[in-house]
């Protein structure tokens, strides 16, 4: 029995002037034992038309989990023919309708389905048309769903008010995981209300978080930074290219010294020089949890960067090294990284916690008399 069936970037003919019903009959009768079936990239006559039919087909089935229907061109009627298939269907997991052309109409029809949908996990709608109004009424829907653990609407013009509205819904969801509104116009105001929904409800269930490419600038960094302060279940914040300056950056990286969850912070492409730099490179001396952060900093013409800054980036080697080596890796080899005393020190700490090491490379490793003091006893 066919499992799953992909049909994207191929070049069939149409049996008829309407190709709609010859692929909507011939998934009729291989929808019933299918689990994934992928119509990305425009395959011949998958259009509303077509999805409208297919949606029909779809709405009594108990086996499909996966529905891949990204970069058709895609409007606002397939999108409600969808919302309505998926109200009854109760085995599909994940929808992907990325890059297409579905608006706040598509977005309401989708959204009303949420409210009584208890399946479905994951929802990507990368690149499409939606703004405030279908993110209101996405923002009512995730209130009371309980199912959707992953929602992408990268892409989307939802504006401060969009943006918003969803801020309102973390107020109350504790499901979700993951949630991209990187690209979504979103301003300081917006993340602000955002900052404070993640804050407030310590039943959270978030890990992952995007807001890149927006327009948050120093006041909705303050916010996050705020939020990090207190919030024990986000791993991963990316904030790139939001016009976050200096101001912005010392309290995100002040938070980082109470915050003992965040692994991944994204900060590329702001405005932070090197007074924010700094600050960072005395901070990730004390954090212990953080495992990459990615930063770009503007530096005047002939401006030099201290040293402190490499040792920022030693600092972050050596601390992924020891992470590897806890999580069960029985070799560490810090090779060319320059340790020092300090560094060293952190080695032989290491040994006392994790037991038997196979291997140790600690050449060109900058270590004096202090450092030469490592217990290997640990080391076979």
């Amino acid at each position: 029995m066919t499992k799953k069936l992909r049909l994207w970037n191929n070049h069939a003919k149409a049996a008829s002037a309407d190709p709609s019903p010859v692929l909507s009959n011939a998934l009729q009768q291989l929808v019933g034992g299918m689990k994934c079936i992928s119509l990305s990239a425009r395959p011949p006559g998958v259009d509303d038309l077509f999805v409208s039919a297919f949606a029909n087909a779809m709405a009594g089935n108990d086996s499909l989990t996966s529905l891949l229907l990204d970069r058709n061109g895609l409007g606002d009627d397939a999108a409600v023919a969808i919302a309505a298939a998926i109200q009854s269907n109760h085995s599909l997991k994940s929808l992907d309708l990325d890059f297409n052309k579905i608006g706040d109409v598509g977005m309401c029809g989708i959204a009303e389905a949420l409210r009584v949908n208890n399946t479905l996990h994951q929802l990507e709608m990368h690149n499409n048309r939606v703004g405030s109004r279908g993110a209101v009424q996405l923002s009512h829907a995730l209130r009371v769903n309980s199912s959707l653990r992953t929602l992408s609407l990268h892409g989307n013009p939802l504006g401060k008010d969009g943006a918003g509205a969803l801020a309102d819904a973390l107020m109350a969801n504790c499901t979700l995981r993951i949630l991209s509104l990187h690209s979504c116009c979103v301003d300081n105001s917006a993340a602000s209300r955002l900052g404070t929904a993640l804050r407030i409800n310590t039943e959270s269930a978030l890990h992952e978080f995007s807001l890149g490419q927006n327009m948050i600038g120093d006041i909705g960094a303050v916010q996050m930074a705020e939020m990090l302060r207190s919030n024990s279940m986000l791993q991963e914040l990316q904030l790139e290219a939001n016009r976050i300056g200096d101001a912005g950056a010392l309290q995100l990286a002040s938070a980082l010294e109470v915050n003992k969850t965040l692994r991944e912070l994204s900060l590329l492409d702001n405005r932070i020089t090197k007074q924010g730099l700094k600050r960072f490179a005395q901070v990730l001396k004390k954090n212990g949890t953080l495992t990459r952060l990615s930063i770009t900093a503007i530096v005047l013409r002939n401006s030099t960067m201290d040293e402190e800054f490499e040792d920022m980036q030693q600092f972050h080697h050596l601390g992924s090294a020891i992470k590897g080596a806890e999580d069960g890796k029985p070799r560490l080899d810090l090779t060319n990284v320059r340790l020092g005393d300090c560094g060293a020190i952190k080695v032989a700490e290491l040994l006392e916690r994790s037991g038997t090491l196979l291997g140790l490379n600690l050449d060109h490793c900058n270590i004096g008399d202090e450092g030469a003091g490592l217990n290997l006893d640990h080391c076979n």
